[in-house]
């Protein structure tokens, strides 16, 4: 059942369950009034118990939208605030549009161009990709914000990323990043400079910036400063040396990728050396840990042979470049002795070039 906060009435007025006013009389509207969806036209009941917030709900679904954010206390607070603070900066912001065409509610329409899903609970990427499809369909750009009920710290740390979190990142100039908003607080938290480590697990920054500070379209995250870079790289060095310690106890350890790329390399499995397993950005093209993609470019390279082919895809494009870099960074740092400063500049270097 798809709730919602928008009706309209048999009489045709149309009622807003996050204004002041209609809170102040949901007992009246409820004797008084039969409600319909103004989007698909379909009989709607009004909800306001004392645990549940007051809300609209589908007696049918045919002809709606089935797949919208189901009301929760964070969506509801998230939505309206947000309606709010484009209202606030003199946007034209409609709440709850409904667009038949293609049976989608956006949370929020900001000047007839963008329609703004506030994302809070977990769906799969193929839906957030068919709902911003379609959008772009009749002639919409999507913005995707997370909503989130806890603050996260700022700073340079790991992070976690579901799958549909990776979905609705945002990109600027080849520098993705996400947005989040959290009502309790009333500001934005942008995650951006991302580095892949493994898995769900990713490094990079968390900032915050409150709403009366935030403009509209939304600001774009700076690149990572030299200082706040070489966090990032002190975070890989620790995550480097926790892999290497793991790959130790390895059972199956002829068939074990670390293994056998240290074997043929002729490197202590125990001690490698400092420029295998560091943070390049853009590694997710691997989906592995990174002294292994690491081991295996300096493997191939050894080997005489291409560790790629003519990119065909964007995906190998990628993969292409990421090696290219890595073995003109080994190729610099072995060339003559580099203090570990001096390494991490070089490092930087490849990290400004793809921001």
């Amino acid at each position: 059942m798809v709730n919602i906060l928008i009706a309209r009435t048999h009489t045709g007025e149309l009622i807003n369950l996050a204004s002041a006013s209609a809170q102040g009389r949901i007992a009246i509207l409820k004797e008084q009034h039969r409600f319909y969806c103004p989007g698909c036209g379909s009989a709607l009941i009004l909800k306001a118990g004392d645990v549940k917030i007051p809300h609209f709900a589908h007696l049918s679904l045919a002809g709606c939208d089935k797949s919208s954010e189901p009301e929760t206390p964070l969506h509801l607070s998230g939505k309206t605030l947000l309606h709010q603070f484009f209202s606030a900066k003199n946007h034209q912001a409609e709440l709850e549009i409904f667009f038949p065409s293609i049976k989608q509610r956006a949370d929020v329409l900001v000047e007839e161009k963008f329609a703004l899903e506030y994302q809070c609970s977990a769906i799969s990427p193929a839906l957030i990709r068919t709902r911003s499809a379609g959008y772009s369909s009749i002639g919409l750009s999507a913005l995707w914000i997370r909503g989130i009920s806890e603050a996260p710290k700022e700073g340079i740390a790991p992070m976690r990323f579901r799958a549909f979190e990776l979905a609705m990142l945002q990109e600027s100039a080849g520098h993705p990043y996400l947005i989040e908003y959290h009502p309790g607080s009333d500001r934005f938290f942008y995650r951006s400079a991302l580095f892949f480590v493994r898995g769900a697990i990713w490094m990079g920054k968390t900032k915050a910036l409150p709403a009366d500070r935030q403009a509209f379209p939304f600001g774009v995250p700076k690149k990572l400063s030299p200082t706040e870079f070489a966090e990032v790289a002190s975070i890989a060095r620790n995550e480097r040396e926790r892999f290497i310690r793991r790959q130790q106890f390895a059972k199956n350890r002829y068939r074990n990728p670390y293994w056998l790329l240290c074997y043929e390399l002729g490197l202590d499995r125990s001690r490698l050396p400092t420029y295998i397993g560091v943070p390049i950005r853009g590694a997710e093209a691997f989906g592995m840990e990174a002294v292994i993609w690491q081991l295996q470019s300096l493997a191939d390279q050894a080997k005489g042979k291409m560790t790629l082919p003519a990119p065909a895809s964007p995906e190998e494009s990628a993969r292409k470049r990421l090696v290219s870099d890595y073995l003109e960074f080994v190729a610099k740092v072995k060339s003559r002795y580099h203090a570990e400063d001096e390494a991490l500049e070089l490092l930087y270097a490849i990290y400004c070039k793809t921001v």
